[in-house]
């Protein structure tokens, strides 16, 4: 019986789907349920399994191609089952995309021509054709074929190099064409959605976190021996921003429909790059865990993603986004909220800084904090209120972080 493996719609914003990789190839056996192949859609991967048993007599769509939901990407029959009509779908390859030669280019195998003095040359007809449309001098070619015949590859090779050696200066020579589909098209389709509709506002706050560096410093090897892990200062402000959520809980909200939904829980999600771009799985009710716990979740979250192994309920619910690319050397930058919260945490590095305390200059850590936010829900003042409060536990870290005796 043939089978007809269709690209699902797996949620209800999904329009398509990208083939990520084929577990089994073209001519093996399948059996019912059994994983067939991975697509990837709203930034998670998932692995659809084989619709019924059988061999997998025909792939349709190959990795990297966007498939429509729905759409066939595959069939599974009997090897004495008929699946022609499918294969009438595959649109042929190599020689099909060169233009069929004409008539009088057809008569025979290779057509030949004499330029002045110069000797005969053999021309494949499909090398001539090729040549017209690509604009290349065949007398300015040495055929590689049998007598010095040009072939199609002749003159593609010849064209490589052409274009190789003198490229036009107005001419952008491609290097690689990547897909833009997935993890990368639903980037950007959020984040246009958020720059257009969300009228932005920034505030920005500098924090002393010397303390906060003493105290890791001294203990994180005694938390890693007592607890199995050791808070990073990420951590650390993913509990400063539990706090500050609960003092100020507009910003724990969404602009939905009309109304302003502000939420009980406190799911903060935090941004984590991986291999196809930036993803943010959720730390959920983070004002309920110790420092600890949100490590270790943290951990668990973020190495999950690298392996491409987070589903989509692990990046559902978010209240609230931190992002922070401090390790990554950068110093500051505003980030672009995402939808539908209200409200993103950006967090630059830390840096040794000469600062003013009680009218001396004092070598201080210090990290610079934005906020960017929905101008339509905060207004600057809570804004400027809810860093307040974020700086204020990441200048007094023992009330996130015990210190060990």
């Amino acid at each position: 019986m043939i089978s007809e493996v269709r690209m699902p719609r797996l949620d209800e914003d999904m329009t398509e789907g990208t083939i990520n990789s084929w577990l089994k190839n073209e001519g093996d056996f399948v059996n019912t349920g059994e994983p067939l192949v991975e697509i990837e859609t709203q930034k998670v991967n998932y692995q659809i399994e084989a619709p019924g048993s059988g061999i997998l007599r025909l792939i349709l769509a190959h990795r990297e191609e966007v498939v429509p939901i729905n759409a066939i990407i595959a069939v599974i029959a009997d090897h004495d089952e008929d699946i022609s009509f499918y294969r009438a779908s595959v649109p042929k390859k190599d020689e099909s995309a060169i233009p069929a030669p004409t008539a009088s280019e057809s008569k025979g195998a290779e057509t030949s021509e004499v330029r002045g003095d110069e000797t005969r040359r053999i021309v494949s007809p499909v090398a001539r054709k090729l040549a017209s449309d690509m604009g290349v001098d065949l007398s300015k070619i040495q055929g590689t074929g049998p007598g010095g015949r040009i072939t199609k590859d002749d003159v593609l090779n010849f064209k490589s190099r052409k274009e190789d050696l003198v490229a036009p200066a107005t001419e952008r020579r491609i290097r690689q064409t990547l897909p833009f589909s997935g993890v990368r098209k639903t980037i950007a389709t959020r984040l246009s959605e958020s720059w257009r509709n969300s009228p932005r506002a920034q505030n920005y706050m500098s924090v002393d976190v010397t303390e906060l560096s003493r105290i890791r410093e001294k203990n994180k090897a005694v938390w890693k021996e007592k607890h199995g892990v050791s808070p990073s200062v990420n951590d650390v402000i993913i509990a400063a921003a539990a706090i500050a959520l609960r003092e100020h809980p507009i910003v724990n909200s969404a602009l939905q429909e009309g109304k302003i939904e502000v939420y009980e829980d406190i799911n903060i999600s935090i941004a984590v790059a991986y291999e196809k771009g930036l993803i943010t799985p959720v730390v959920r009710k983070a004002d309920a865990r110790d420092i600890f716990n949100i490590a270790r979740e943290s951990r668990r979250l973020a190495d999950t993603v690298r392996k491409s192994e987070h589903t989509s309920q692990m990046l559902a619910g978010s209240t609230f986004t931190i992002t922070n690319l401090g390790m990554y050397d950068v110093e500051f930058f505003v980030p672009i909220i995402n939808p539908p919260e209200s409200a993103i945490l950006a967090v630059g590095k830390v840096e040794r800084k000469p600062v003013v305390i009680n009218e001396a200059i004092a070598i201080r850590s210090m990290m610079r904090l934005c906020l960017a936010y929905d101008h339509r829900v905060l207004d600057g003042v809570v804004a400027a209120h809810f860093l307040a409060s974020v700086k204020a536990v990441l200048e007094n870290p023992k009330m996130v972080i015990p210190e060990e005796n």
